[in-house]
Formats: structure tokens, C-alpha cells, sequence
């Protein structure tokens, strides 16, 4: 006897995670390139193909590779780096799309420190010695902003531990 069996099936694509939830660069100093290694895993028995971006264009998150493939139960490891241009916290998400599988949402984070104020010469070389008040002594150097929010400059005579010594002891 002829018999009518339904057949119902379920597939599943790749399945991955990565070994770090968040990346975390902790305080960075600015200006400088920071990297983090991120590791992938693939936890399925057929190969995953992958896509990075971060979810912001304009980010100083950056990834080694923007596709890639885990071979099945393998693993692969990425480079992120962080060039952060300010000192304030940066916050941004690495989207990992797994083809046919479940993407992947990882948290960036990182909190530049430091000077964005980059100069041409070591200001501490300066040195005009002793001098009349009356002559004019000049030296001439290049500041460059780095970062990209305006900054204020202030100069301050700083006197060492001798040229104090020696202005009280001409008193």
C-alpha cells in the first residue's frame, strides 16, 4: 500500500562565537596605534564564511580583514586596532556577519590619553641661558593640533630648582 510521509527538516548554518565578548583597550595613549587579537571560533562541522565592519563608517576601530573563512571546528584570529585622536572614551561595535549562520555584535572600547599637541623640536631642549632683560632672545619651532577639537595654549615661565636658588640669593 502506497503511504503519503511527510518529511520535515531543519538546517542550521555555521555556528560561531568569538573568545572575547568585548574588547577592551583600556587607556590608550593618542595619536598611537593600539592592537587587539580577536579570536573566532567555529563550532560547526562545515567551514564559515565571514564579514567585519564596524557598525560606525568613520571609527578609529580598524580590522586586519574585512572577510574570511573559519574552517570547520577551527579557529581564526583577527587584528583590531584603535588610533584613538582624542583623550576621551570611544565606543563602537565590530559586526561580524557569519554567511548562512548568526552574526555576531562584539563591543569596542577604548579611552585615549595624553597630548594631541605635537611639536617639530623636544621643548624641554629649549635653553636661552643667562640673559640681559633688555635683549631679545628668539627660537622658533612648529605646534600641530592632531586632534580634532580646538585646544587653548597658555605659556608659563617654569624656573628649576638652581635658578631659583640663585634669584633669592641675588636678593
Amino acid at each position: 500500500l502506497p503511504a503519503n510521509i511527510n518529511v520535515t527538516a531543519h538546517s542550521v548554518g555555521p555556528v560561531m562565537h568569538c573568545k572575547q565578548e568585548v574588547l577592551e583597550f583600556g587607556k590608550v595613549d593618542v595619536l598611537k596605534t593600539h592592537e587587539i587579537k580577536l579570536t573566532l571560533i567555529n563550532q560547526s562541522i562545515t567551514p564559515a564564511e565571514f564579514t567585519l565592519f564596524t557598525a560606525n563608517r568613520e571609527s578609529i576601530f580598524l580590522v586586519e580583514e574585512k572577510e574570511g573563512r573559519v574552517e570547520k571546528k577551527g579557529t581564526h584570529v583577527v587584528k583590531v586596532w584603535c588610533s584613538p585622536h582624542e583623550a576621551m572614551k570611544f565606543n563602537d561595535t565590530l559586526m561580524v556577519h557569519v554567511k548562512h549562520g548568526t552574526d555576531l555584535e562584539i563591543p569596542l572600547r577604548c579611552f585615549g590619553i595624553g597630548n594631541t599637541i605635537t611639536t617639530d623640536i623636544n621643548l624641554s631642549d629649549i635653553k636661552f641661558g643667562d640673559q640681559y632683560t633688555s635683549a631679545e632672545v628668539e627660537t622658533e619651532f612648529f605646534i600641530a593640533n592632531k586632534g580634532r577639537k580646538g585646544v587653548k595654549i597658555t605659556w608659563q615661565r617654569v624656573l628649576d630648582a638652581e635658578q631659583i636658588e640663585r634669584y633669592f640669593k641675588s636678593l
